[in-house]
């Protein structure tokens, strides 16, 4: 037996459920471990003995997403603790302005709640276009002739729920952002960065909508994406991040 055998023996013996079941729920609800259930009997016993010690608790959360940030190469402040993906993602489509540019580009793989909360900021102005898998695989090429300049954002699913299809995010955005015109005559603009949000890779449009190129330089401050003339914050940087100096 290898080490890395033994490893991961080790990881799954803290999870009894699989002990007797292939767990394949972990788009909606991860298993839950040792560590987690006594985390959460000591959450509880700190309510029962100490009433509300909103300071523990507080040191606790930021511990947490200390060691998150670290985890996937981040600082903490880059790091938002939320009830589920869907309430982070609700969080990001509800602040964006669907004024300049309305069109959000999703691509069938999207868990439910995704198209929920894209469509419903229809009423705020966003146009909601969804691209077909062909033989249960989305590809870049399926993207290209969609995203132009009208396009905001695209929200990638990294792993699909349904199937397990490992989206080609990165492809997608670097095929954006640093090789290709935008399709149909519109020319001079290009998707600019790459942002992680849980395991959910956004590609954020953030030059904005003009009839003539224009060059735009990101600079990367602070673990955040500001545009180096108007000092505007257009976006995060995480371990996933692409900048790219952009016409």
């Amino acid at each position: 037996m290898t080490s890395d055998h033994s490893s991961i023996l080790a990881i799954r013996s803290q999870f009894p459920v699989f002990e007797r079941k292939v767990y394949l729920n972990s788009c909606s609800q991860g298993a839950l471990s040792k560590r987690v259930e006594a985390a959460f009997g000591e959450y509880l016993r700190s309510w029962h003995e100490q009433g509300s010690p909103w300071d523990l608790w507080v040191e606790k959360y930021e511990e947490a997403r200390g060691l998150f940030a670290r985890f996937i190469g981040a600082e903490p402040d880059e790091v938002a603790l939320v009830a589920s993906a869907s309430a982070g993602v609700n969080s990001i489509a509800s602040a964006l302005s669907f004024t300049e540019r309305r069109k959000v580009v999703l691509g069938e793989f999207e868990f439910p709640t995704m198209g929920h909360i894209w469509l419903s900021q229809a009423r705020r102005g966003a146009e909601i276009t969804f691209i077909d898998a062909e033989n249960e695989r989305l590809t870049v090429e399926a993207y290209e002739p969609v995203i132009d300049r009208k396009t905001l954002i695209v929200p990638l699913t990294h792993v699909c729920f349904r199937n397990g299809f490992r989206m080609p995010a990165a492809d997608v955005a670097l095929d954006r952002a640093c090789d290709k015109e935008n399709p149909g005559g519109s020319s001079g603009q290009r998707l600019c960065c790459v942002a992680s949000i849980g395991v959910l890779l956004f590609a954020i449009a953030s030059a904005p909508a003009q009839t003539t190129p224009a060059a735009q330089t990101i600079v990367i401050r602070a673990g955040k994406l500001f545009d180096a003339k108007s000092g505007r914050l257009i976006g995060y940087r995480t371990q996933d991040v692409c900048t790219c100096v952009c016409p």
